[in-house]
């Protein structure tokens, strides 16, 4: 629905003139009735808090359902083919261990819920990218090698995300100092609760061997 004569089709649909079609458009006009299903399912929400109603009908919001639609499809996706490597059940020093324990283990709704946030954050990261002036090819290349590099290993460790950060981090605008302090500041603290707890929080595993925190 990103192309200029979809949309105006798509409102179309969207003002109950399901019967008018433009002979330019070859393909079949599902994505026109789900974006119309879409708006009046909004509109009969909206007509409780009596907002403008016109809204529902805007290009942007018939756009949104590309991003419903990705991120069911994500959702449908991850549920079907998340690959749990047996390390990050059995290897308690690191905290990853416990994010899935406590969090995502416990409940499949959960891991569905945070799908969201995830294509929310690949959203930022590639118009981060294409602000520093990336080529959309480049952009597709380095999702294809973020992927490439950390789907086949299943663990999750946030230090696999070390390389795709820093490439990410050299190819996007140069923040503001202000912003730039902000953040060093916010891993200066990150890292010394990290070393606090690997040098002053060890425990004993079972063997009696001694074990240490660590990412």
């Amino acid at each position: 629905m990103d192309e200029p004569f979809h949309v105006p089709m798509a409102q179309l649909y969207c003002r109950g003139e399901l019967l008018t079609w433009d002979a330019k458009i070859t393909t079949f006009p599902g994505l026109y009735v789900i974006g119309a299903a879409y708006a009046w399912a909004a509109q009969l929400l909206l007509r409780w808090t009596g907002a403008d109603l016109d809204v529902t009908c805007s290009g942007p919001f018939l756009r949104s359902v590309n991003a419903l639609l990705a991120v069911a499809t994500i959702q449908v996706a991850y549920a079907r083919f998340s690959l749990v490597h047996p390390y990050l059940l059995a290897d308690n020093r690191h905290y990853t261990f416990y994010l899935w324990r406590k969090l995502f283990a416990r409940s499949g709704v959960l891991r569905l819920a945070a799908v969201p946030a995830y294509v929310a954050g690949w959203g930022l990261l590639l118009a981060a990218l294409a602000a520093g002036g990336e080529h959309w090819l480049w952009r597709a290349a380095f999702a294809c090698c973020c992927w490439l590099s950390l789907a086949p290993a299943w663990l999750l460790e946030f230090r696999y995300f070390t390389t795709a950060f820093a490439l990410a981090v050299l190819h996007m605008p140069v923040p503001p100092v202000r912003l730039s302090l902000l953040v060093v500041a916010g891993y200066c603290c990150v890292n010394a609760a990290t070393l606090w707890v690997f040098a002053r929080r060890p425990y004993t595993w079972g063997d009696g061997s001694l074990a240490r925190f660590m990412w």
